[in-house]
């Protein structure tokens, strides 16, 4: 009974998977050209600069805190040389006592961040380092935070020669972030703002389990003074990720998934057979040979576009309504990233209005997202 419920299954799941679209994953690269206008405007240089926003007030107050030092010391000597010199009657005449230096209490200052440091490492691909010129990248810190301090005491009880004794385990826990943001200010004065997401999200801290709240404690306020220094550093990839789609260009490694139906007993897809390694080929010669590549990829399109033509609702038609929507998916896939914009919309309707199995509905809207993504690049080119 076990074994005709096991052969049972194995013939639902291959019926259930066989009778969706077969997909092939090919990965190229492509240009992709920066998202933001701006960066079209005859800007090829960029200037980073990185603004302590969090240290300002604390630098204020260690100014003024010097500057009233040397005051005080000043006075105090004034004072210390007056009694010094003065009689003993002139000391008691004019209420002279011995002075004493009082200095106020010093600030606390931040962890400084090394702002030429944090600097080297902002890069835009496509564009040159110089200084002052081009781009002006600001780069605000806001300041490391730390909060919700828990210390964990678990009971753990044990047996020790026949006594049962019973232990304390400490463990302690908290988040922090150094949220930042960027202002990117062209030299016609037009700018582009960002938040950087991920800099304010938390990043969880917890330590290991000790016999001593006290070795807890220490260990935790040791590893929020290790992210205070270096928690910052790991932005600089997420500031470079915008950057660089908004202003750089990049070469992008992409993925296309190609549908693809071989010849059967029913019927005959050798041309579909071909426009599939047509298309292969094309996509893998789109960057170093796109002449070469928009031939073979031209060749496929004209294949998929006569095979649709065919398309007959019934099911054991040739084309039939499974093999179409995955030919539309070539088509779009083809459009989308030979900026054919008027045939990809054209083909993204009509599988809007088809109604797709769930590994299609999937790759359509992959393809939606990569579609809106390079239109708006290709649009930004043109403004």
């Amino acid at each position: 009974m076990k074994l005709f419920f096991g052969i049972t299954l194995i013939i639902l799941l291959s019926l259930l998977y066989g009778c969706g679209p077969s997909y092939k994953a090919i990965q190229f690269e492509k240009m992709r050209t920066p998202i933001n206008p701006i960066a079209h405007k005859g800007v090829n240089e960029y200037t980073p600069v990185a603004h302590l926003e969090y240290a300002q007030q604390p630098l204020r107050e260690q100014e003024y805190y010097v500057q009233e030092v040397k005051k005080r010391k000043q006075e105090y000597q004034q004072a210390l040389d007056r009694y010094n010199n003065a009689s003993i009657v002139e000391r008691v005449t004019q209420g002279l006592v011995e002075p004493t230096l009082i200095l106020p209490e010093a600030p606390v200052i931040p962890y400084m961040i090394n702002t030429a440091e944090f600097e080297s490492r902002i890069k835009i691909d496509g564009m040159k380092r110089s200084e002052g010129n081009g781009l002006k990248v600001n780069i605000y810190f806001e300041g490391f935070q730390y909060d919700n301090i828990r210390l964990e005491d678990t009971i753990k009880t044990r047996n020790k020669n026949g006594v049962q004794v019973t232990d304390s385990i400490f463990s302690a826990s908290t988040r922090v972030r150094h949220p930042l943001r960027i202002k990117v200010v062209a030299p016609n004065g037009e700018s582009y703002r960002n938040n950087i997401p991920a800099s304010r999200s938390y990043k969880q801290l917890q330590t290991q389990k000790f016999t001593s709240r006290y070795k807890a404690e220490n260990k935790l306020y040791e590893m929020i003074q290790n992210e205070e220094q270096n928690l910052y550093k790991t932005h600089a990839t997420d500031i470079n990720g915008t950057l660089n789609s908004q202003f750089g260009t990049q070469l992008m490694q992409y993925t296309v998934n190609l549908y693809q139906k071989e010849t059967d007993k029913n019927h005959n897809y050798s041309d579909l057979e071909e426009a599939n390694i047509l298309a292969q080929i094309g996509f893998k010669e789109l960057h170093n040979n796109p002449n070469k590549a928009y031939e073979n990829l031209t060749q496929a399109y004209g294949i998929w576009k006569s095979a649709l033509s065919e398309h007959e609702s019934y099911k054991k038609a040739r084309i039939n309504d499974k093999v179409r929507q995955g030919i539309l998916i070539n088509l779009l896939a083809t459009a989308t990233y030979t900026d054919n914009w008027e045939d990809a919309m054209k083909y993204s309707t009509l599988l809007d209005n088809s109604k797709l199995t769930a590994q299609t509905t999937t790759e359509f809207q992959r393809l939606k997202k990569i579609h809106r993504d390079l239109k708006s690049r290709y649009d930004a080119l043109r403004q």
